[in-house]
């Protein structure tokens, strides 16, 4: 998504949420907020967070600035959110302790596939890497804690 068109769609996001008045909305029994913004670092290895999130947090810093902290953001991660808070602090302080306001587990992590064809698709070897990553990006997609998200790759900047 080009910087101006993640910064027009943050902006109509701000002004619906301040419209909304950010009311939680109850869905599925579960009490969600109406708008939010995600982001999916799956595959990502736990020996080298620098290398896996420093894109990652640029755009959820930018995010979070952007939007002035009216926006909820979400990460789906297969790494643990106490590595994703070190490195956030690491990089940009306390003012990051508060950077998503959920991280929750990648959908790739739980996933069962249910013929051969799925199961082939999730394949354990390097050659697979790249399908098994948009698979959970997708899985993500049924799973956002918002009635709208944004899903915004790693390279999306947000200006304020």
């Amino acid at each position: 998504m080009s910087g101006v068109r993640a910064t027009s769609t943050l902006r109509c996001l701000v002004v619906a949420a301040w419209s909304c008045g950010f009311a939680v909305a109850k869905l599925d029994g579960k009490h969600i907020k109406p708008y939010g913004i995600c982001w999916t670092r799956n595959e990502a290895s736990e020996s080298h967070p620098e290398i896996n999130l420093g894109n990652l947090l640029r755009s959820a810093a930018s995010a979070r600035r952007a939007s002035e902290g009216k926006i909820p953001l979400c990460l789906f991660t297969n790494l643990d959110e106490s590595t994703i808070l070190e490195e956030a602090q690491a990089r940009y302080g306390n003012d990051t302790k508060h950077l998503f306001d959920v991280v929750l587990k990648d959908s790739l992590a739980t996933y069962v596939p249910r013929t051969g064809a799925e199961a082939l698709l999730l394949w354990p070897t390097s050659g697979y890497h790249v399908i098994r990553s948009r698979v959970g990006r997708l899985l993500n997609l049924a799973r956002a804690p918002y009635e709208m998200t944004l899903f915004v790759d790693d390279d999306t900047y947000f200006c304020a």
